[in-house]
């Protein structure tokens, strides 16, 4: 579709991007198309239940790339493939991980934050508005007066490490411009 082709067309000159279109326009395979015009690892933060989704029906679909689900330590079999033995067999590295994943102590050993770092990575957010956290950070007076910022142990701090340590960086969301524009703020702000 034209208005497709023009949001790819803008997103992939773009280091860092906002996708707002309409659900069922095709964000995913947008995404997907965007994070594979460059060579890198590419890690996709989504909703728990749509990993399988993202896996089967954009990544494996339209691209010759095998992506690794990254699960929780409650959902894991015990025959798992550890990390380090996909990253070595894989030619391009492409992880999901559900936005429910993130602060589970098994996912965060994975280290996707190293993953990306130095090595054109390519972060996608799908369903950015999830990541809503008004307070990632606390303030916490120091014994000269001054006040430290501190980072939380949220959903919002978790993905702001993965964006640092991103080259490239893509939001998508559908869902607030019909249902909720109050929620355009949060992906805006990260």
């Amino acid at each position: 579709k034209p208005y497709q082709r023009e949001g790819l067309a803008r997103a992939v000159v773009r280091r860092n991007f906002h996708l707002f279109w309409p659900c069922g326009a095709g964000k995913s395979l947008g995404a997907l198309l965007w994070a594979l015009a460059e060579p890198g690892p590419v890690v996709v933060v989504c909703r728990g239940i749509a990993r399988e989704q993202w896996a089967d029906s954009t990544v494996r679909a339209y691209s010759g790339v095998e992506p690794r689900i990254i699960l929780p330590q409650s959902q894991r079999k015990p025959s798992e493939e550890p990390l380090s033995a996909y990253i070595a067999r894989s030619l391009r590295l492409f992880a999901l991980i559900g936005w429910d994943s993130l602060r589970d102590p098994a996912c965060r050993a994975e280290s996707l934050h190293v993953l990306l770092h130095g090595s054109n990575g390519a972060l996608i957010l799908d369903e950015i508005h999830t990541a809503k956290s008004a307070r990632r950070t606390r303030r916490q007076a120091q014994p000269d007066g001054s006040v430290r910022y501190i980072e939380k142990d949220s959903r919002g701090a978790q993905v702001v490490k993965l964006s640092r340590a991103a080259t490239r960086r893509l939001g998508l969301s559908g869902t607030p411009l019909a249902d909720r524009p109050r929620d355009l703020w949060s992906p805006l702000d990260l």
